[in-house]
């Protein structure tokens, strides 16, 4: 994350014209539309305008990234929803760039620039509690693709969201120590699909029921007839298939499926392959 050059001067003023005059905040990113996808690495620049309609008393402007994750938990009678926080990134802006006195005057736009970068990982914060492996704290301290939100089915369950957001808000503290109030606050959601190195191929044995990497039949002409022999397939995990930066687009995969046929005497021949189909 960065900030703007010249922080003494990081808030612009501007007129409003009499009949625009509204109590507004709003986030705006630069060369952003609906579909555009982020990733670790990519700046996200833009700029909070805040356009009073009256005289507001204020302490400080809070510019933020943060990332949420949701879950819902479908119980028999009331659904138990939970939230977590797991980023949070804020935008510094030095006391000395606010007006003084602290207030926004009504019929002037105030203009903010921000600057942030997608990290391509979280703090050491997001994992604090014991694992048996250290891979296990390296793969909870990745940053999550967005789920959820997505132009087209991503196949995420509806009970789990994870969303990233620009908010902006105006705060005011009517007393020292007192609890902060919320003026005015806009967000601003974004997609965000972050780099990840390969993982290795998967450990599986034969007791593992989620993954088969082999399966076997035995023929016969009916079912009453004696056996005529196996027939196995089996394959290797394949490779890894990379998505672009933007979302839009992968690399191609493949899967070989090796088929062998153990008769049970040498005059047997084997079946013929009529149909073969694959899904995911």
């Amino acid at each position: 994350m960065s900030s703007h050059s010249d922080m003494s001067s990081v808030i612009s003023f501007a007129r409003q014209p009499a009949s625009t005059r509204k109590q507004s905040i709003e986030v705006k990113i630069n060369d952003h539309y609906s579909s555009k996808v982020y990733t670790s690495g990519n700046p996200i620049s833009g700029e909070v305008t805040i356009t009073p309609s009256h005289d507001s008393r204020f302490d400080f402007v809070q510019i933020i990234l943060i990332g949420i994750s949701r879950t819902r938990l479908d119980a028999v009678q009331i659904p138990q929803l939970s939230s977590h926080t797991f980023l949070k990134l804020e935008m510094p802006i030095p006391a000395s760039a606010y007006p003084v006195p602290r207030i926004f005057e009504a019929g002037r736009a105030y203009t903010i620039p921000f600057n942030f970068v997608i990290p391509h990982q979280l703090t050491m914060s997001a994992c604090t509690h014991k694992a048996r492996h250290d891979y296990i704290q390296d793969y909870h301290m990745r940053l999550p693709p967005t789920m959820g939100g997505w132009e087209r089915d991503d196949m995420a369950p509806d009970m789990a969201q994870v969303q990233y957001v620009i908010k902006a808000r105006v705060v005011r503290q009517d007393e020292l120590g007192g609890k902060p109030i919320k003026v005015m606050e806009d967000t601003h959601h974004i997609k965000v699909l972050p780099r990840s190195p390969e993982d290795p191929p998967l450990n599986i044995t034969k007791q593992d029921k989620n993954y088969a990497l082999s399966k076997t039949k035995t023929i016969r002409k009916n079912i009453f007839s004696s056996k005529q022999g196996t027939v196995t397939a089996a394959t290797a995990q394949p490779g890894a298939v990379y998505l672009t930066a933007d979302g839009r687009g992968a690399s191609e995969g493949s899967v070989l499926v090796n088929l062998n046929f153990e008769p049970t005497s040498a005059d047997i021949l084997p079946p013929k392959v009529s149909t073969v189909s694959a899904k995911i």
